[in-house]
């Protein structure tokens, strides 16, 4: 996927197909379809629709550090209520900068209802959401499914009881009245962390 955010953000349902390795050393990051994480609000925007295929492929040396203003969902996504498949993380990096709060992950920071993510890995990463939600794949998942994904050689830091080293929460709990308990789905995945 090619363009400034505000494209990306306009093509939310777009279908994308990785055709080659991408290093992304340097490179300034916002993630794509970042959103403000569902918690004690009903959220309006569920992020990326469409369907990403790695297609095989890796990602590396992905850097992302939190802004302030908000709760955020941080990744090489930041909201998946589509699919992510066949992709590989390698070396991805996110730090919490000014950023009060936030869920995040390598592949996406929040993963909603119907979202999807499968047959991906993340290896060497370093999730470091200091008090917060954060996994090695994806920060939370509230209604998705995350299978056949693996995360190794990493380190993930977080809430004392949010973080893991697949995903960090699958479980939103509110006590707003009009939300809900939603639970996500995780099989087939394995850590080493």
């Amino acid at each position: 996927v090619i363009g400034t955010q505000n494209v990306i953000d306009f093509c939310k349902d777009a279908n994308a197909v990785l055709l080659a390795d991408i290093d992304m050393t340097g490179v300034a990051w916002t993630p794509i379809c970042q959103t403000v994480s569902f918690h004690e609000t009903v959220a309006t925007d569920t992020g990326y629709s469409g369907t990403f295929d790695g297609n095989g492929h890796t990602i590396s040396n992905l850097s992302v550090t939190g802004i302030s203003g908000g709760t955020y969902s941080y990744g090489l996504f930041g909201t998946v209520s589509g699919t992510v498949k066949d992709l590989g993380m390698v070396n991805y990096t996110y730090t919490m900068g000014s950023a009060p709060d936030a869920r995040a992950g390598s592949i996406a920071g929040q993963v909603l209802s119907g979202g999807t993510i499968t047959n991906c890995y993340s290896v060497g990463h370093t999730v470091t959401a200091t008090d917060k939600i954060a996994g090695g794949i994806a920060g939370c998942n509230y209604g998705g499914t995350i299978s056949n994904c693996y995360a190794l050689n990493g380190s993930v830091s977080g809430h004392d009881t949010r973080w893991g080293g697949v995903v960090g929460d699958c479980k939103k709990d509110s006590t707003a009245p009009d939300l809900a308990q939603t639970y996500g789905t995780v099989s087939n995945c394995y850590t080493d962390n």
